[in-house]
Formats: structure tokens, sequence, C-alpha cells
């Protein structure tokens, strides 16, 4: 199996902490995601993304639209704000993208927990019972 194309939606603090989620998870599963960068409609402040070792594709339509192997990709997005969130999952869904979900390795996960497409779920996090989200 082929590592599947990922790009994080934002730059914001949330965009870069998922970031580092990604990379948590490339570590303890090598070869399930490659990273191809973070989209967002408006450019970084200079060196924030770059400083990560990352790269900044550009606005979602444009960038996957450069990029040819790009309809294989999925997402996920790292905004915070509920409404520019929901947005956005629309627009890469919209582009043919699929939301993913992320889970970090630590996260403690119990067996009545329901999680949905596009949910990211961090460092140390513990969902016991009765919870759905996604």
């Amino acid at each position: 199996m082929s590592a599947r194309g990922i790009v994080i939606v934002g730059t914001g603090g949330s965009a870069r902490e998922t970031l580092v989620l990604l990379r948590d998870i490339q570590r303890a599963t090598p070869g399930v995601w490659e990273f191809r960068g973070f989209v967002a409609p408006h450019e970084p402040e200079p060196g924030l993304i770059e400083r990560l070792g990352a790269r900044f594709l550009g606005d979602p339509t444009a960038a996957l639209g450069n990029n040819p192997d790009a309809t294989n990709w999925c997402f996920v997005v790292g905004i915070g704000n509920p409404l520019y969130r929901r947005t956005m999952d629309v627009t890469m869904s919209g582009l043919g993208l699929e939301a993913t979900t992320l889970v970090h390795p630590t996260a403690l996960i119990g067996d009545d927990v329901t999680v949905g497409a596009g949910t990211t779920i961090c460092a140390h996090s513990v969902l016991t019972t009765n919870v759905r989200i996604g």
C-alpha cells in the first residue's frame, strides 16, 4: 500500500498543530500518509510554514488544479472557527477531495464511541463511552 496524499486546510495555529498530530501518526504508522502541504485562501505570515519544513500550496482551487494527482488526496481542516471550518470543508469536498480522520496514537477511544469523517483527535485525548463526534 502506498502513502496517500493529504493536505491541511488552514495555516493558523490549529492547522500547524494538526501537522504535529499528522507527523506523530506518520512516526507511529509509516507509509500511511504523505503530507503535501497547507492550503488556504490567504497566504500565511512569512516563515510560519517554512520553519516547520512544510510548504504552502496556495489557494485550494489553484493549488489542487496545479497538481494532477490531487484528486486522490485527502484533506483535514485545521481551522478552529466552526463557520470557516464548515466553509472550507464544503470547498474541499466540492473539489473532489475526501475528508479524513486523524487520531493520535496516544488517544484512548472506547468501544461505544463513533468518530466521523473529518475529525481530529489530539494526543492524550480520552473518549470513553456514548460519544459521537464528527
